[in-house]
């Protein structure tokens, strides 16, 4: 017959200590505190202050990890072949990240300091592809190539578990992964737009050359969906005067399609 698992109840314990209000499972913890809180404060702490100086002052909540807690906890994780700078070779001194009110939104940042700087550096750009982007989208994503990608991939290209991962997904899709990779030197975004019954989902590549990125794109949607259970669409072939191609899966029907030195792929119309 079986029996329900019985609800996982925590008994908090609160007491104001000083001018704090401390709560925990525990009154030895409570103790503890109260026992420390003549030490050194965090608040007091250098590389806790340059952590936070990087940050909104007006935010509503802080989050602030101090980079040999990160190493620590990764370190029995094989980070060979990693492009995150993360290694104790690195010296990660922290990582801290806030979330601000802005506007009718919010604002998430984020930042992290090491001892020795990663050999490339990502460059800052300002989005072409935003200004085409519908303006009901809920949600925007978009990074770009260059020299940072480029390193990260000859990083990942140094862990045998990844060549062998790229090994198995180049004999399903017919075409060397680097091949593929070329698509995303340039600006790539995703936005995302009310839909239904699932949300509008659209991939946008940036592509001075419209055919070359269309074909390798082409050739990745077909391997890809040979496993599925796909069929042809019966929307029309061409939309504004633009050849379309389409595959139906399932519930969704995927469009992709070059113009304007982009190629887009979407589940939308």
């Amino acid at each position: 017959e079986g029996s329900a698992m019985p609800p996982l109840l925590i008994k908090l314990i609160c007491e104001k200590v000083d001018d704090w209000f401390v709560c925990s499972d525990a009154r030895t913890k409570i103790e503890r505190f109260r026992e420390q809180s003549s030490n050194a404060k965090l608040a007091d702490d250098e590389v806790f202050n340059d952590a936070l100086a990087e940050l909104p002052d007006s935010a509503l909540v802080h989050v602030y990890v101090r980079g040999q807690s990160v190493i620590n906890a990764l370190k029995d994780l094989d980070l060979t072949g990693s492009p995150l700078p993360l290694g104790a070779d690195q010296g990660l001194e922290y990582l801290s990240a806030s979330l601000a009110a802005e506007g009718s939104g919010l604002r998430l940042v984020g930042a992290g300091r090491a001892a020795k700087a990663p050999e490339t550096q990502a460059e800052p750009f300002e989005s072409k592809l935003l200004e085409v982007v519908p303006g009901d989208a809920v949600a925007f994503l978009a990074f770009k190539g260059g020299d940072a990608y480029a390193e990260q991939q000859r990083e990942l290209e140094k862990n045998p578990a990844y060549r062998m991962g790229v090994r198995e997904f180049e004999r399903m899709l017919g075409m060397p992964l680097s091949s593929l990779l070329k698509v995303f030197e340039d600006e790539v975004a995703l936005y995302v737009r009310p839909g239904s019954p699932i949300p509008e989902v659209t991939l946008l590549i940036e592509a001075p050359n419209e055919q070359d990125t269309l074909s390798k794109v082409d050739t990745a949607i077909t391997a890809l969906t040979k496993a599925l259970p796909a069929q042809p669409c019966h929307a029309p072939t061409q939309e504004a005067g633009v050849e379309v191609e389409c595959v139906g899966l399932e519930e969704v029907e995927l469009r992709w399609a070059a113009f304007d030195q982009m190629v887009m792929v979407t589940i939308g119309q």
